[in-house]
């Protein structure tokens, strides 16, 4: 019998493939973007997650088992679909490419100024290699132990609580917010992730309870993104907030311990394994995808040349801003896959279902 993902699995993987480094620079986009008191706004990102959430789970009752390149294939000529695979593929590498290669520069301009960040690049793109090729059971297995590694940091929310000023709130709402649009697709793809759930049906059991776990999981990122924009907002005035570049880097500075000191770059190691995580999840969702193309190739060699040209084109952005340019581009790609693949799937599925009787 094939193992299943656990919804209580499938909870954390949402979680930890939504969560990331994005959250120390989520206050600041959100200022930039909504303005005064801004932080509002981050729940109605999560309301839309849920929506595609809820989109994904229609979309696998659609599949009835199969997986979602099994429905498209069945009504369309392979031949038609691998350009789209290949956007696919290609979307959700660089997703993961791009993730890590944020994470190294920030960790470089911390803790190592002088060291070339490619060297961090080729530490993690090891890993995640070595944890790619033994499939999605001991991923989730790794991500569900990682989790436990790294959720503790958000208890941290608690060591500010007595600094925060809640007359920094005013009673403007979205005032001073700049270019609406385009900030709205850089915090929403700090909300992405949740997509990935598209290629583990197979995995999942023929109940729904992993869609009420993803949810729940979806909603847990919710809370702690609001609750740091939030903080940010409380901490920082306005234009403090708008100027730092990582907001809440700047508050685990705070932190204060008699036995550590620059408390904040070991914080930060941390979040490695969420970094891990999601860049292997995205690598996993890649090689799937190419796997349609290349049918010949073995899982192992399709994950180490998916893994080597990602370590490749991670030579190209040189700055974090550059890093955050491709993000915006990426990000823009891997949010019209994550809704409208959905949609796909469930017209297939509706439209096959209306066949079948006539054909009958």
């Amino acid at each position: 019998m094939q193992e299943k993902i656990t919804p209580y699995q499938t909870a954390i993987i949402v979680f930890m493939a939504q969560s990331g480094i994005v959250i120390f620079s989520l206050p600041r986009l959100v200022a930039e973007t909504f303005g005064l008191n801004g932080w509002i706004a981050v729940p109605g990102f999560g309301i839309i997650s849920a929506i595609n959430l809820w989109l994904v789970s229609k979309a696998y009752r659609a599949c009835k088992g199969r997986t979602i390149f099994e429905v498209m294939e069945a009504a369309c000529p392979k031949s038609l679909l691998y350009p789209i695979y290949l956007v696919i593929a290609l979307t959700w590498a660089l997703l993961g490419c791009m993730v890590v290669k944020e994470y190294v520069l920030i960790f470089q301009m911390l803790s190592f100024p002088t060291t070339n960040p490619m060297v961090f690049k080729l530490s993690i793109s090891v890993l995640a290699f070595l944890l790619l090729i033994k499939g999605i059971y001991t991923i989730s297995k790794a991500i569900t132990m990682f989790f436990w590694l790294f959720a503790w940091m958000n208890l941290l929310m608690l060591f500010f609580l007595p600094d925060l000023e809640l007359g920094r709130l005013t009673s403007f709402l979205f005032h001073e917010g700049e270019h609406p649009f385009k900030g709205s697709i850089k915090i929403f793809t700090a909300f992405l992730g949740y997509e990935i759930c598209l290629l583990l049906f197979p995995y999942f059991d023929a109940s729904d309870k992993w869609h009420k776990s993803a949810q729940i999981g979806n909603m847990a990122v919710v809370f702690v993104y609001t609750s740091i924009c939030f903080i940010g907002y409380t901490f920082f005035s306005f234009e403090q907030l708008r100027h730092l570049t990582f907001p809440m880097l700047e508050t685990l500075a705070y932190i204060r311990l008699p036995f550590i000191e620059r408390l904040e770059n070991l914080l930060y190691s941390f979040l490695l394994l969420n970094t891990l995580d999601t860049a292997v999840l995205y690598y996993w969702s890649a090689q799937q995808t190419f796997q349609r193309i290349f049918p010949r190739l073995s899982d192992k060699r399709l994950s180490f040349i998916i893994v080597l040209c990602s370590f490749a084109i991670a030579f190209i952005p040189k700055t974090i801003k550059e890093v955050e340019d491709w993000l915006y581009v990426v990000g823009n790609s891997a949010l019209y896959i994550a809704y409208l693949l959905p949609l796909a799937i469930i017209g297939i599925g509706w439209i096959s279902g209306k066949e079948r009787p006539s054909n009958g």
